[in-house]
Formats: C-alpha cells, sequence, structure tokens
C-alpha cells in the first residue's frame, strides 16, 4: 500500500475536517504534542483540529505520526492551515498553543457535557 505524502495527507485531513462543518465552518488547531502509546516505548507527535459542527457538537479529529518525527508533525500543522487558508467558503481558524485553550474555545462554540469533561479533564492534569 502507497503511503500518501504529507502534502497528500494534509489535503485529505482538511477535506475530512470540512464535511458536514457548515457554509461558514470554523475550525481550530491544537498545538504540537507527545504522548507514548499503550505497547510502545516511542513518541508519537500530534495535534488536534476541532470543527464546530451544526447543533451544538464539536467533532475533533488528531492528525498523529506514529514515530518520533517532530518536524514532519510541525511541517504538517503548518501546511494544514495553509490549505485551510487556500480553501473557499470563508473559514474561521482559531490557532492555539495550549492544550487547555482549545478544550476552552470548543466549550464555548459547542457547549455540552463532553465539551466540559474534555475541558475539566485538562485542568485536573494541569493541576496534578
Amino acid at each position: 500500500m502507497l503511503r500518501p505524502t504529507r502534502e497528500q495527507a494534509v489535503r485529505l485531513f482538511v477535506t475530512k475536517v470540512l464535511a458536514g462543518a457548515g457554509k461558514a465552518p470554523q475550525v481550530a488547531l491544537g498545538p504540537v504534542v507527545w504522548n507514548i502509546d499503550p505497547g510502545h516505548d516511542t513518541k508519537c507527535w500530534y495535534f488536534l483540529v476541532s470543527s464546530a459542527r451544526p447543533k451544538n457538537q464539536l467533532r475533533i479529529l488528531q492528525f498523529k505520526v506514529m514515530n518520533d518525527d517532530r518536524p514532519f508533525v510541525e511541517q504538517a500543522r503548518t501546511d494544514l492551515m495553509m490549505e485551510f487558508l487556500l480553501r473557499k467558503g470563508g473559514i474561521v481558524i482559531a490557532d492555539f498553543d495550549d492544550e487547555l485553550e482549545l478544550a476552552k474555545w470548543g466549550e464555548a462554540v459547542a457547549p455540552s457535557e463532553r465539551t466540559k469533561r474534555i475541558r475539566l479533564n485538562l485542568e485536573r492534569e494541569r493541576a496534578a
């Protein structure tokens, strides 16, 4: 199976983010962060992209690379921002360098028990 290039992956990802986002999409990009998945011993780098949906819903997607390649993910995030800017349709883009601020944005644009729980979990994590 051929792996898509970074540019192809970004275009596909943006299309997925915008699908069903309405005529004036609101999207938010989170910071590049890392995690170590259970059963693995190397970092995987990722960032989240959220989009406000009709009926007070929030869609959260993750752009993740399964190896320790931060520069690749940082460039993919920059490419993603540019791809949003090049798309037609008046996309509103919020750019966050803090996961908690992204969660607060999500709760503000799509208030629900789910978005409140996400924010509270991040606040608890920070307090620990």
